[in-house]
Formats: structure tokens, sequence, C-alpha cells
């Protein structure tokens, strides 16, 4: 059942440089689907079965997964929303525990930071725990880590979800990344900046799953990283990820992109489980602006659902806006093919019509004639696209890239354009050739 091999998305030149840029619940995975796919045993080359150290149960080459939604605080670090011996810090390396799987297929066991403990961060760490991997969760909301411990659940992020109660959770940075050999990045893109220089002299693969674009410097969450720890082996994780449908086991797929083919090619086996199939890709920045662009279409997506469009409405605004993304995604040295993929119009679509979305949320409210300030106030989850249209907007003007849909959601959240007339303003555009 949804058997299948992992590969990458397209084949490419990893030598190539990017251009552009500097650089929700039921009760526990048991109920969900492919839940016995998590008991198929794996072999453990090299350790007494009896001993204390085990593997967790798992297949490695089956089928294939969210964001963060909840929010304590606007872009909080909390938001977003495995005999074993490992290196200090500043290296980011060290010696793995290593299972031989079925066929004969090898793969090590790690030790890994989780950074944010939002739906998302919580979600992918569930998911490595249940590869084998030892994990280590830091935020710095001392409660919400209590309650993950004590309780074995994280009630505000992934309702009904029963959570490891094996695995670490921290507060103090340094001791959350001490002997750690990989870090995935969960904070919000307002923080980001700010955790990701703490992990200066990494070296080890650090995964960002956060979607967004810096409004000061333009870059994406890798290009950050690739500025601020350029020691570290930078790999994006996107696509169309619900995180409480991830949580419940319900099977999707996703891609991992680094310049560096062996740091997607690790990042894949980190994920990949029997319902969260891992491609990779070569295309860093197009994976990035995939993300990141679409949080902004899906607040425009909501204002559909707040109008009481209906769907031809919201099937002609996806296509028109995967139009643009790719024509801005191209302008800054994207390849154009990438955003037809999982984390293009795969994660822009489960984006804009899923009732699970933040961002469309987010537009939805606005749609019914809620103020900004009350939204942003009562929100509790992170919308990423409110900022990211920001950013957009901006990054259109430096390239000069037609961007009507995003010009739009731009002028609502920023100027106040009335909604109707923001509507009537796109529809009325002078009549041109689809292509």
């Amino acid at each position: 059942m949804l058997a299948g091999v992992q590969g990458g998305q397209r084949d490419c030149d990893f030598g190539r440089g990017v251009a552009g840029f500097d650089a929700g619940g039921a009760a526990g995975v048991s109920g969900g689907v492919g839940s016995s796919f998590w008991r198929e045993p794996l072999r453990i080359a090299g350790i007494d079965p009896g001993g204390s150290k085990s593997a967790a149960g798992g297949i490695f080459h089956s089928w294939i997964g969210g964001h963060d939604q909840r929010q304590r605080v606007p872009g909080d670090y909390g938001d977003l929303q495995t005999p074993e011996q490992y290196s200090a810090l500043d290296s980011g390396t060290g010696t793995s525990v290593w299972i031989e799987a079925e066929g004969g297929e090898e793969r090590s066991f790690m030790k890994i930071a989780v950074l944010g403990t939002g739906a998302w961060g919580t979600a992918l760490g569930r998911l490595l725990h249940q590869g084998g991997h030892r994990v280590v969760l830091w935020s710095n909301l001392p409660k919400q880590l209590e309650e993950i411990r004590t309780t074995g659940r994280n009630e505000l992020c992934l309702p009904g979800i029963d959570l490891p109660r094996d695995w670490e959770v921290e507060t103090d940075f340094e001791t959350a990344l001490r002997d750690c050999e990989g870090v995935v990045m969960a904070v919000p893109s307002r923080p980001y900046r700010e955790v990701a220089m703490r992990l200066r002299d990494f070296s080890g693969l650090v995964v960002s799953v956060t979607k967004g674009i810096e409004y000061e410097s333009g870059l994406t969450m890798c290009g950050i990283l690739r500025q601020v720890a350029p020691r570290a082996r930078v790999t994006a994780l996107s696509g169309p990820t619900l995180a409480l449908e991830v949580a419940r086991g319900i099977p999707t797929a996703i891609v991992a992109a680094s310049e560096e083919v062996e740091a997607s090619r690790q990042a894949q086996e980190w994920f990949h489980r029997p319902t969260f199939r891992v491609y990779t890709s070569c295309d860093v920045l197009g994976v990035e602006l995939g993300g990141a662009l679409k949080n902004v279409i899906a607040i425009a997506a909501g204002v559909c659902d707040g109008l009481g469009f209906g769907d031809n409405s919201k099937a002609a605004l996806i296509t028109r806006a995967i139009v643009e993304i790719r024509r801005l995604g191209v302008a800054c040295g994207a390849e154009a093919e990438t955003f037809a993929g999982l984390s293009g119009l795969g994660d822009l679509t489960v984006t804009c019509f899923s009732r699970l979305s933040r961002n469309r949320g987010f537009g939805e409210r606005l749609g019914r004639g809620e103020g900004i300030e009350s939204i942003l106030a009562t929100m509790t989850a992170v919308a990423e696209g409110y900022p990211t249209a920001r950013s957009a907007y901006q990054l259109a003007r430096k390239h000069g890239v037609i961007t009507p849909i995003i010009d739009e959601v731009y002028a609502m959240l920023y100027e106040q354009k009335p909604l109707d007339e923001a509507v009537r303003d796109l529809i009325s555009r002078e009549s041109k050739p689809e292509h």
C-alpha cells in the first residue's frame, strides 16, 4: 500500500549557485492512516538486542508531510508553530548508531535538536522520534515544554495527538544543542535571524522548515542561515504538509532541497516515513520561494471565502497566482519547473483550500470585515503570509516583476485598501492573452 521509492524531483547540477539572494485532532497516530507501518522491525547491527539500546520500529523504504497552528505572542520562538558518541556543538559531527534495515540498507540514528515547538516543529520532532532518532525540543516557552514533558501533549498546537514521553525538552539553547549532529529550524521568520546566529559555529546539517522572506535583506530563511552560520550544511524542507494531518499519520509528500546532494539525501533519510514521502531537489531558492509566496496567496483565497465567493473564483485565483509566483521566482534565480512541484503548486493548493490553513483563515476573517489588528491580536498561530506580503511586494519591485495578486494583498494589508476595490481592480485589469 502506497509503496514507492524515494527520489529526486528533478535531475540537477549541485554545483550551481543560487542567484537573486545572498545566499490539527485524533488522539495519537494509532488511529491514523498507516499506523501499522510503524511496527516493521529493523535489525540493529552490532548491538545486543537485550541491551539498553533499541531501534524505533519503522520501514526505511515506503511511501511517503504542516504548519504551525498557534501563537501565544505573534512570532514567538515556540510558535512555528540515539554505544552513541556525539561531538561538541561547534562541530556538529559525531559517531552515530548505525542500523541495518530490510534489504541490507544501513541507516544511522542521530541526536537532533528541534528549535521551536509550535505545531510544525512538534510534528516533525515526533516524526524524527518515530524514525529512531534522539530528539531534543527547544523553546523559550517553559510552560509549553512542561506540558509536553509531563502530559505527552501539546494541546494548543496539536490537539489530541500523543507525543513521545522519552524525548528531551530544554529551554537552555546551549544545553539543547550539546552533542547534536543535526538541527531543525522551526522558529517563525521574525526571530529567525536571532536564533540562526546562535548556530554560527555549527557544522552539522540544519534543516529549515520556516516559510518566509526577511524584509530587510530580501533573504529566504536558508539565505539567512548561509549568511550567519556559514559552516552549516543547509537544507530547506517544504511542501503540502499541514502539521495536524502529518501528526495523524495521513499520507503526504514533501521536498528537501540543498545545493549539496548529500545534505538533501541526509534530510530525506531523517524524515522519510511510511506516510511521509520525501523527495530531493537542488533548487533551494525555488523551494523556499514557493513555500513563502503561497502564504500571501492563501490570504487572498481566505478573502474570497470571507466575501462568499465560490470555487470558480478560488480556482482562477490559484491558477493565476502560480503564474506570478513562478515569474517572480525565476527573476530571482529559481528554476521554473520547481513551482509545478510539491513546494509550489502542491503547497499553494492545500494552503488555499484547507480549513487548517492559518493564512487562509486570516484572509477569511479579513473578508468578513474584521480589522487586521484584531485578527493579529487574537490569532493562535503565526500567519507568515502577513509579513511575507510586504517582503514579496518589495522583492517584485526590486526585480521589476508584475505581480497583481501579491500587489492587491499588500494594498489590503498595508495600505488599508477596501476589499471590494482590490477585487475590482484585480478583475478589471486590461485584457490580455493567458500565456
